[in-house]
């Protein structure tokens, strides 16, 4: 019966405020980027250093699935091990599934409405399976109707390479390996590209989207392993509160005011260890702030991340084209304000509809 709790336990036990309220920054943070990527920039705020809010999500994932095997201490056999991995990975797909579903349906009907061409619709009709079973990072073709189905396929294709190898060899994995897989995927992308920000590229055989997300997940792992050691330790609670502070200061300055790509170029390695510095410090719960953001309104700022996440890109891409069908033209600020209330209310609608779905299908196979 142990063994049925995986991947259930993680988010109850590590779902506090500061994790929480870290989540929701990050999202924001995501959506600024790609806002200005669309539109244009506002000035100094530029967001292009918004893509590791992608490396934090990654990196949490690591986090969460490390204290859940550590915690446990799953006893699987050689011959249980792939059934069992399978079995709880098929578990977390369904649980965000619903969720994606439904944000996927709802970017297809604009798509539609904003294409107002039955060529595009049929070909967009011809590319909804590719999109809802995130096969898009495979190679094999298709469209992400959301915008932010790399992610996703990339989270799901790295559990599936981790998870049989962290359960079976977790303490060599997360204080070896870990760090030589982070150094090395990361390395290559960076090397190759000039840049972490690459969703969906190729280095020979190897996807981008794939070689993030196996990298942040087993850093992941390891800092989790690390803020345990923090833990610990008898550190003066407001000097580390100040690294906390400082560092996150840092990283959020970095993906908020930069403005050449020289000075992206130059400090996202910094920033990204800057990030996973703090975050340590964070999981560790020797800081000051550790609870006392831990109240309703705090998670459910965490909670709307996911759909948020699901439900921004695709207005962005169709918000000018739905605007221009129905002759309405909006300045800037204004077209901010409609942006917002249209990502809020489609973000609610999948959250709402994906959880019934959610209910639906755990309670149909009984998980």
């Amino acid at each position: 019966m142990q063994n049925e709790k995986i991947l259930t336990t993680n988010r109850q036990t590590l779902r506090n405020g500061n994790i929480e309220i870290l989540r929701f920054i990050f999202c924001c943070l995501i959506i600024g980027l790609h806002y200005c990527e669309q539109f244009g920039y506002f000035g100094l705020l530029t967001f292009r250093g918004g893509y590791l809010g992608v490396e934090f999500f990654f990196t949490i994932t690591g986090a969460f699935l490390g204290k859940s095997i550590s915690e446990n201490k799953y006893d699987v056999s050689n011959s249980e091990l792939f059934a069992f991995s399978r079995k709880s990975i098929i578990r977390k797909f369904l649980s965000v599934f619903p969720f994606y579903a439904v944000s996927t349906i709802i970017a297809f009907v604009i798509k539609t409405i904003s294409a107002s061409s039955v060529k595009t619709s049929i070909v967009s009709l011809t590319a909804l399976p590719m999109d809802l079973f995130m096969l898009l990072n495979y190679g094999l073709g298709g469209y992400s109707f959301t915008g932010i189905l790399w992610f996703l396929s990339s989270m799901f294709f790295a559990l599936m390479i981790l998870y049989p190898i962290a359960l079976k060899y977790y303490s060599i994995y997360t204080k070896y390996y870990s760090i030589l897989v982070f150094l090395v995927s990361m390395g290559l992308v960076m090397t190759n590209f000039g840049t972490f920000n690459v969703p969906n590229k190729y280095i020979g055989i190897l996807n981008t989207g794939f070689l993030r997300a196996i990298a942040m997940i087993s850093i992941g792992m390891f800092i989790y392993e690390l803020s345990v050691v923090i833990n610990k330790h008898n550190f003066s609670r407001l000097f580390i509160t100040i690294i906390e502070i400082l560092l996150y200061l840092y990283t959020f300055l970095y993906m908020i005011f930069l403005q050449e790509i020289e000075d992206l170029e130059i400090g996202m390695t910094t920033a990204l260890l800057s990030m996973l510095i703090a975050v340590t410090i964070t999981l560790s719960k020797k800081s000051l702030f550790y609870e006392k953001l831990d109240n309703s309104f705090v998670r459910s700022l965490g909670k709307s991340t996911l759909v948020l996440f699901m439900n921004h890109m695709y207005w962005f891409y169709n918000i000018d084209n739905l605007l221009k069908l129905l002759g309405i033209n909006l300045n800037e600020a204004v077209k901010i304000i409609v942006l917002i209330v249209l990502i809020i209310v489609s973000s609610s609608i999948s959250y709402y509809f994906g959880n019934r779905l959610k209910q639906f299908i755990f309670r149909k196979l009984n998980i």
